[in-house]
């Protein structure tokens, strides 16, 4: 899976311009069995479904800060340790796991240290739990704290990363400890907590709790006392907060609803009807939508909230027991710069069986004078990726600096003798040539030029004021459309190539596209 991206200005697009992009953002709902969902946030979609372990139970899941990584543990009963999962946000491939205590359950990720905690309620081992410390860099434990509470659920770190929160629920306290010595700071104590989560501003530390009566639990960070307790819905089991920080969104397990807490009163300002089995919640980066996981056995769904009006907008079918959601931050469009000119796409052999799909691309760029300041295809590379706009600007062809990009390097660099760049004796003309089916020497990872051929640029802006362009594939696994597409091209395959506009892109209206023989050829063609 590549992710999608969302576009602002429809009728940039129907000019033929490149349009301003509405990043889009990821919801990652893991399910107790193992299972990740990952849904489209702008067209509330399925994206993709990915079996993660699925010999223990799985309660919480955690994406860093960039979206590249997802995080989720499995709690298995011992002999065997538990394990923390670690998923490529972008390709949604399974990257490996971390052995940790024998029952993770929260996890907390603060990506500008490199640092990942994960509660573990050791459940069946003597004595209380624990915190494992994971160098995300080198994806090892280098410390464990212990703390005094037994049965650790949900972690939750301040903004600056100096405090992490662990509920403890059988010992009714919530541990507060410094992340700078991984030492235990204080504790906390109330009835049943469960789920943890910090304010925007840091300032206050949410926490749900069902002993002496259902509660969402205030905690001024400040003085780590307990300031406010509201009462919520039946049996609380997740926290959502917007990005402003003025409302919280609790899930209610038993009442299969969402209670709205205003921060600045701190009341039940709205309830909102979810599925059965509501637990888990997450907004998205703009504050503007809430994701509510429902494990109703018969319907397991996920609720999506508008969070203006507080009202449920979607409904999400997911696979069995949702038990938790985090939602990604925004990805970035992939390019800002020129409008392609004379853009052409053909796809063919489209349908079963996949993977002999063919496709071409073709157009010319023209950029402002002096851009791109130099060009060298040959030294830079390349990334090319064509999006589905009808089902949410789903990728259906991606060889970007999120996946595998087209390296840089002459013929002979690359992962065959005849994989590589080949200019012409006055450097305007670059040809790149794959023969092995991969892209990234020295790994060369089997399929990963996604059945690439060659692709060509010629800059003529000397004569006819553009750089022409030419793609062709077979081979290739590409799913059919629904419908138009939106193509971009960089000359460069970092994302700094495609952030310094060296790129072009271009939106065909649903007019210029139409399919053929009988459903397996997709032509887009535009002046």
């Amino acid at each position: 899976m590549r992710r999608s991206r969302m576009l602002a200005g429809v009728l940039g697009g129907l000019l033929g311009l490149p349009a301003t992009a509405l990043a889009t953002s990821f919801a990652y709902v893991v399910h107790l069995g193992g299972l990740l969902t990952v849904i489209n946030t702008n067209s509330n979609t399925v994206e993709t479904t990915l079996q993660v372990g699925g010999a223990g139970n799985f309660s919480y899941v955690a994406v860093n800060s960039d979206g590249s990584r997802v995080y989720t543990a499995e709690a298995l009963p011992p002999p065997p340790n538990g394990l923390l999962w670690i998923i490529d946000g972008f390709s949604t491939s399974i990257l490996g796991s971390v052995v940790v205590g024998h029952g993770p359950t929260g996890v907390a990720v603060n990506s500008a240290a490199n640092r990942l905690y994960v509660a573990d309620n050791e459940f069946g081992m003597p004595g209380a739990g624990k915190v494992s410390v994971i160098d995300t860099s080198s994806n090892t434990v280098i410390a464990t704290v212990a703390t005094t509470g037994t049965t650790p659920l949900g972690a939750a770190l301040t903004p600056d990363g100096t405090r992490l929160y662990v509920a403890h629920f059988d010992s009714n306290t919530v541990s507060v400890i410094d992340t700078s010595t991984n030492s235990l700071v204080t504790t906390i104590s109330m009835g049943s907590p469960q789920v943890v989560k910090a304010h925007p501003d840091g300032t206050r530390v949410y926490v749900t709790r069902s002993g002496g009566g259902d509660r969402l639990a205030v905690i001024d960070t400040s003085s780590n006392t307990v300031t406010a307790s509201i009462p919520v819905g039946n049996l609380p089991d997740g926290i959502g907060i917007l990005p402003d920080g003025t409302k919280v969104y609790v899930p209610n397990f038993v009442s299969s609803d969402v209670s709205v807490i205003s921060t600045a009163s701190n009341t039940v300002i709205a309830t909102i009807a979810a599925g059965e089995g509501a637990r888990g919640v997450d907004v998205t980066p703009d504050g503007a939508r809430a994701y509510v996981a429902n494990e109703n056995n018969n319907a397991p769904s996920v609720t999506v909230i508008d969070t203006a009006t507080d009202t449920v907008i979607a409904t999400i079918p997911v696979g069995d027991f949702p038990n938790a959601v985090a939602v990604g931050p925004d990805v970035p469009d992939l390019c800002d710069g020129t409008a392609i000119r004379h853009a052409t796409v053909v796809l063919k052999k489209l349908g079963p069986p996949m993977g002999d799909e063919a496709m071409t691309f073709k157009g010319d760029m023209v950029f402002p004078p002096g851009v791109p300041a130099t060009f060298n295809p040959s030294a830079k590379g390349a990334q090319v990726l064509i999006e589905d706009i009808s089902s949410g600007f789903t990728a259906r062809y991606d060889l970007t600096h999120l996946t595998h990009p087209i390296p840089a390097g002459l013929k002979g660099s690359g992962c065959d003798p005849k994989d590589g760049w080949t200019p012409n004796a006055t450097g305007t003309k670059h040809a790149y040539k794959n023969k092995s089916n991969a892209l990234n020497p020295p790994t060369c990872t089997s399929a990963s030029a996604n059945g690439l051929a060659v692709v060509k640029f010629t800059d003529a802006r000397a004569t006819k004021d553009k750089i022409s362009f030419s793609v062709g594939t077979k081979n290739s696994t590409i799913a059919t459309p629904a419908g138009p597409l939106r193509v971009s091209i960089v000359m460069g395959a970092s994302a700094a190539d495609a952030s310094a506009g060296e790129c072009g892109a271009h939106a065909f209206p649903a007019a210029a596209c139409a399919f053929g023989n009988g459903g397996t050829s997709l032509k887009c063609k535009q002046k």
